[in-house]
């Protein structure tokens, strides 16, 4: 019996060491064969064992890890790291997780993600080390990181404002679009802060007119295809272009850029292309579209009004064009004063106006432009009351053609203007020589010195009583030009400069400008254009010489340069009597006419 026990025990004993080597295999297997690294460290960390992971990873041999430290392939900067953990395992006999740098036997590192539990065995505590290589997992992370920062970055910086919503689907196809992100630039633009945005409706910051887009972006979520579009909102009255897009189902973007000055100048050229610049009138080129347009038998009878400013010639020459200007922009505001809504105002020309007027007989056309007259006598510019002469014509028939209709108004408003402007022309003239005079007392003594010196000269010559007259009135006007020349520089004493003095002999010209305008005026107009013309031909502005030059501005000359002579001005000293009369005879045959200068030193020099 005990023989047979003894082989029972021994049979059994071989079964447990045939069960304890297959046990040994399998955890050598598991051990050495595990995706992951595993390491035995002892509490002071020296490599007690490490699987074939681990080599590969280290790029070791298994001699060359054994009873080395496992602090010789951590990178540098986190073997503190890595004493930090191991401590706390030790102490606290908690497992620790942690991520740091392993360093290759090559220098090269990888990251590993470590696990560390605490073991007993004999009474010996060891550290089981398992590591994860997650150098491919950070690699994602860093580049997700630096792709949310970059994103950021263009977020923050781009001029385009972004916005981010959510699309919420609610019952009876209501859509809402909540803030979920917005940049810098949409805030800025919005007026709006990022605590007012996130999390709340886009719709409850719009005003009811700026909902009218809001279908768009519905598309948009819906379709999933862009959409690009300007709006105008009115609650800022900023004009907006919106790039919209879906970046995933139920979101949209807006891409927002701030158009208002492109819009603008836009809406102005577009403006200008159809406006005149100086009185915002339509011009010629929309008048003409217009008439086209309005040509259709329901706005018949079709009545067309033509209009040109008497006198505007005239104010230009005398108070430069900067008044007439202001003239022709004074007569345009009446005008759009006196038209109904539906009647179109255009400029065609530098003095020409234009009224269309449909559905209107001749009566209710000649109503509206007796209302522009009556709006005008109330204005006054330089003391001027503007004046227009208007034509008027209707187009009763389809078979009548516009254009002839055109030509009759026309032809009516300058048999108007033949009548009314003379007389508008005349009042206009005695108004200059007033101004001129009340703004320059000095220059209407020295004006009716000069045309009673005229006037005697003319008398000794045996002249008729009407050439007498005008011969007076020419002197009394010679210097009437002088109205368009600058008070700055009439009235500067002493020395003139060159410009200066080109300027101011500008004033014979300007003077027959104003005067010839009239008939009344015409035939002074001439003499006034020739009195500062020499004997000698070295006058101005014409450099007549001789008999070229009409008698009356031979008369004029002499009498405006002895009164210069003998009276104190801006730019002579006053000279006695004596001493202009031998100037004068020096200028004999040279400046002035010898016959007419003997005449004034022998029988009116002595009466002045």
């Amino acid at each position: 019996m005990k023989e047979s026990g003894e082989i029972m025990q021994t049979e059994e004993l071989k079964v447990s060491h045939k069960e304890l080597g297959e046990s040994g295999n399998r955890y050598f297997n598991l051990f050495n064969l595990s995706p992951i690294g595993y390491l035995i460290i002892s509490e002071s960390g020296d490599v007690i064992e490490a699987n074939l992971t681990v080599m590969k990873d280290l790029m070791l041999e298994t001699m060359d890890i054994r009873n080395s430290k496992i602090s010789d392939f951590i990178y540098g900067e986190d073997k503190l790291l890595f004493q930090f953990h191991n401590k706390a395992l030790f102490k606290t006999h908690r497992p620790q997780d942690w991520e740091l740098r392993m360093e290759r036997s090559d220098g090269t590192t990888y990251w590993g993600h470590l696990k560390a539990n605490l073991f007993t065995t004999n009474g010996s505590k060891t550290c089981c080390l398992a590591i994860s290589d997650i150098t491919e997992k950070k690699i994602i992370q860093q580049t997700l990181i630096e792709s949310e920062l970059k994103y950021r970055l263009i977020c923050t910086t781009m001029e385009q404002g972004l916005a981010l919503f959510d699309m919420r689907h609610y019952e009876g196809n209501a859509v809402e679009f909540i803030y979920l992100d917005v940049n810098d630039s949409y805030l800025k633009l919005f007026d709006m802060t990022r605590k007012e945005c996130i999390g709340n409706s886009l719709q409850d910051f719009m005003s009811i007119k700026d909902k009218k887009w809001l279908p768009i972006l519905e598309n948009v979520g819906k379709t999933e295809k862009p959409e690009m579009f300007e709006s105008f909102y009115t609650s800022m009255e900023k004009s907006i272009l919106t790039y919209a897009y879906c970046p995933q189902k139920n979101q949209v973007v807006l891409l927002v850029s701030d158009i208002t000055d492109r819009v603008n100048k836009q809406n102005e050229i577009s403006h200008m292309s159809y406006h005149d610049r100086l009185t915002g009138l339509y011009n010629r080129r929309f008048f003409e579209e217009e008439l086209l347009r309005l040509d259709k038998k329901r706005n018949l009878p079709l009545s067309i009004a033509m209009g040109d400013i008497n006198g505007l010639k005239l104010l230009n020459d005398s108070f430069g064009h900067v008044t007439g200007d202001l003239l022709i922009k004074r007569v345009a505001d009446m005008i759009k004063m006196g038209c109904r809504s539906d009647d179109i105002s255009a400029r065609i020309s530098g003095d020409e106006f234009v009224i269309i007027l449909p559905q209107s007989n001749r009566e209710a056309s000649l109503k509206v432009l007796e209302r522009i007259k009556s709006l005008l006598d109330d204005e006054t510019i330089k003391s001027i009351t503007p004046s227009i002469s208007f034509g008027c014509a209707t187009k009763k028939s389809v078979d009548e053609d516009i254009a002839d209709i055109f030509k009759k108004a026309e032809d009516a408003m300058y048999n108007h203007k033949l009548k009314e402007s003379p007389a508008v022309k005349g009042r206009i003239i005695d108004l200059i020589i007033k101004s001129f005079f009340h703004m320059n007392p000095q220059q209407e003594l020295h004006a009716k010195r000069v045309s009673e010196i005229s006037k005697k000269i003319a008398i000794s010559m045996g002249y008729k009583p009407a050439q007498v007259e005008i011969i007076r009135l020419a002197g009394l006007m010679h210097d009437v030009g002088k109205i368009g020349i600058s008070e700055k520089l009439l009235c500067k004493k002493g020395k003139v400069s060159s410009d200066e003095w080109e300027e101011l002999k500008r004033h014979p010209v300007i003077g027959y400008h104003i005067l010839s305008s009239s008939n009344e005026f015409a035939e002074i107009a001439s003499i006034v254009l020739e009195h500062h013309e020499k004997w000698n031909g070295q006058g101005y502005p014409k450099g007549l010489k001789g008999e070229e030059i009409s008698v009356p501005a031979r008369i004029i000359a002499i009498a405006n340069v002895f009164d210069s002579m003998t009276h104190d001005n801006f730019h002579i000293s006053h000279r006695k009597k004596e001493e202009a009369i031998v100037k004068l005879s020096r200028l004999k045959g040279k400046q002035f006419d010898a016959k007419i200068l003997d005449i004034f030193l022998s029988d009116v020099v002595v009466t002045l």
